[in-house]
């Protein structure tokens, strides 16, 4: 949220994370009517000290444009893993030099910035359409353009990573959005999408000459699976096949194909070669009573010394073989569903949505979204990082040489936001009943948000809760039974791997994985859910600020159907009451007390949530009196305050100088 001065040498701001409950049962009761002045702390390091309060910062709003958010909060400033990234950012109307330059970040084409890219470009692509859009939408474009041309000759064409390849998925959109008759033509730009894509097939055709199954060489084979062509997800992991792999390699080709104009860009039928990769994963990973994929298989039967399949649980290569890991892992899951969605919307475009390859691939596509919505947690909508446990799971042992804690599963925030943006696409798309699943997908949609957003301090937002990383076996010592690197694919290790940390609301993070898939799926949410009018952002939870400084906040709509009017109301208990004069998109409140903005254009109406504002440090709460029997005692500034504790106001409060927290 931008805070306006309008004093000379203005204190800065300190924001809380705390959510304010304006409920009209949340009163402080007092016996002989003091006022009472509650002191709200808003340093962040006291909530870290105190007991644990409820992580809903935010809670769902419609009439935000989440996507716009998350882009414009974070479009800068977002990790790979640890590697901090960030593209360039333009103001609008000036895109000769940026604003902001690109950060560094990874030196080669690499996925996760490829795939926030992909996002960022998909929602420019989407939004650029309208008019009143461009604004935000065309600094979006020249974002990912500037980086899709600085690594359009970088493209890796001697195979060996589906995940590196996997990036130039950018380059579809941003190849449409420059041609020739286009919003944003661009000749230069439209030749370097060129190059990169025709990289791209030449990288693919060099993985599937090297970096595949071969026929007869397998005890995978021998055990009656026929897992020839199968492709590696990386070079390091021989006769391996990942779930992830799915998403960025025969998805990936899917959308060649159509590029190219061809069928033959690797064999004789590339389309049979697509399917193949599915077809061979579904039968060494899918569970048909569980109704889940395991995480990947080992064609070897887990016999590999040097890519390390000799450590994962569970494998057998004597009978009865055994070939997949051992667990359910949600974001590999998230690849393999958005990869189904995506593969089977190139065949429609190709037109083979009455091909049999097009029918067993949306045989697989109904399996996994029946089995995932199965898995939700009904409460919130999001996913386990686990798919097959809930947070009753947790582990404290695991054989990489170090000691472990207690360790819960978790609700994890890149898998709930990938199989939100799978059944959000698949319905648009018409490949899964929408009365059976537009329920699934909102409640996920809505569950992100108040699980995983948090304020950045600067007005965006964080999305927290995303698993770094995670995989099975690898290259070297350091991934032997025992040693620091091991990623067996226990259920263990998803929670306590080296490599495998969540992403904690205190880091302060968004990492790009969880950010490229939700806007992925804010993108199609709002697809679903146009309006003419939505806010860029909604406000914080709270707010401290001195006399004099404004609040501001921003919406954007058709404004050929008329002006957008903004109107500030203060909550009076459980009345909202008009702020006379503050009609304008920012406002300086007079007082302290809980505050929201109504904008209005052509009969649309939306509204921000309602922030807690503290105007020069104090915010003053009066209530009645209570005579109840078991009320709690709390004492602050001398004043008895008799209540209970579930009745009192969310937050922070110093009593007497020692800092309480009522969750």
């Amino acid at each position: 949220m931008i805070l306006i001065d309008n004093k000379p040498n203005n204190k800065s701001i300190n924001k809380s994370n705390n959510k304010p409950n304006n409920k009209s049962n949340n009163k402080i009761t007092i016996r002989n009517n003091h006022k009472l002045v509650i002191i709200l702390a808003m340093m962040m390091g006291w909530l870290q000290t105190q007991t644990t309060i409820a992580q809903d910062d935010f809670s769902f709003n419609e009439g935000v444009r989440y996507s716009q958010w998350v882009i414009n909060s974070r479009l800068n400033n977002y990790y790979a893993n640890t590697t901090s990234c960030g593209f360039a950012v333009y103001d609008y109307g000036n895109y000769d030099t940026p604003a902001i330059n690109r950060k560094k970040g990874k030196n080669s084409l690499d996925y996760v910035e490829g795939l926030v890219a992909k996002s960022i470009i998909e929602a420019s692509q989407y939004y650029s359409q309208f008019a009143w859009a461009q604004p935000f939408a065309t600094p979006w474009f020249h974002s990912i353009k500037e980086y899709g041309n600085a690594f359009a000759s970088k493209v890796k064409t001697g195979g060996g990573s589906l995940d590196d390849l996997n990036a130039v998925k950018l380059y579809l959109p941003l190849r449409e959005m420059t041609q020739q008759g286009a919003l944003y033509a661009d000749n230069n730009t439209f030749d370097n999408t060129t190059t990169a894509l025709n990289a791209a097939i030449t990288g693919l055709k060099a993985h599937n000459n090297t970096y595949v199954i071969k026929d007869g060489e397998m005890l995978a084979q021998t055990a009656g699976h026929d897992v020839t062509g199968g492709w590696w997800h990386k070079s390091a992991y021989k006769n391996q096949m990942w779930l992830d792999g799915s998403y960025m390699g025969p998805a990936l080709f899917a959308e060649l194909i159509n590029y190219s104009g061809k069928t033959n860009n690797i064999n004789s039928d590339d389309w049979a070669l697509v399917t193949r990769q599915f077809v061979i994963l579904h039968d060494l990973c899918w569970n048909n009573d569980d109704q889940l994929p395991y995480h990947a298989f080992a064609a070897d039967g887990g016999t590999n010394s040097s890519s390390h399949s000799d450590t994962w649980t569970g494998l057998s290569s004597t009978p009865p073989y055994c070939f997949h890991s051992a667990s359910y892992w949600g974001r590999a899951a998230g690849w393999y569903f958005l990869a189904l969605v995506d593969v089977l919307e190139q065949m429609q475009k190709a037109g083979l949505a009455q091909s049999d390859g097009y029918e067993l691939l949306n045989v697989y596509l109904q399996e996994i979204a029946k089995g995932l919505k199965d898995r939700q947690d009904k409460t919130t909508g999001c996913w386990y990082q686990i798919l097959d446990e809930t947070d009753d799971y947790s582990a404290s042992e695991y054989n990489n040489g170090k000691s472990h804690s207690q360790t819960a599963n978790y609700l994890e925030s890149s898998a709930t936001a990938l199989f939100t943006a799978a059944y959000l696409k698949a319905i648009r798309l018409g490949m899964i009943n929408s009365d059976e699943y537009k329920q699934v997908a909102e409640n996920a949609y809505r569950g992100m948000i108040s699980q995983f957003f948090a304020p950045d301090g600067d007005g965006g937002v964080h999305i927290f809760g995303s698993c770094r990383s995670a995989g099975l076996g690898g290259s070297g010592d350091s991934y032997k039974e025992g040693s620091e690197r091991l990623r067996d694919g226990s259920k263990a290790y998803y929670l306590l791997g080296y490599d495998v940390s969540k992403v904690k609301k205190s880091d302060k993070k968004t990492e790009g994985k969880v950010m490229g898939a939700f806007i992925m799926a804010a993108t199609e949410y709002e697809r679903a859910h146009e309006k003419a009018l939505l806010f860029a952002y909604d406000l914080e939870p709270t707010y401290s600020i001195q006399s004099g400084q404004m609040i501001e906040t921003k919406a954007y709509g058709d404004t050929t159907m008329g002006e957008i009017a903004y109107q500030w109301y203060r909550m009076d208990g459980t009345q909202a009451v008009i702020v006379d004069g503050a009609n304008n998109s920012s406002f300086a409140p007079a007082s302290s007390g809980y505050y929201y903005c109504e904008a209005s254009l052509a009969g649309t109406r939306v509204k921000t949530r309602t922030a807690a504002v503290m105007v020069d440090g104090v915010s003053a709460i009066y209530t009645t009196c209570s005579d109840d029997a078991d009320n709690k005692a709390y004492s602050l500034g001398g004043h008895k305050i008799n209540g209970y504790r579930s009745n009192m106001p969310k937050g922070v409060y110093i009593l007497n100088g020692t800092k309480r927290i009522i969750k």
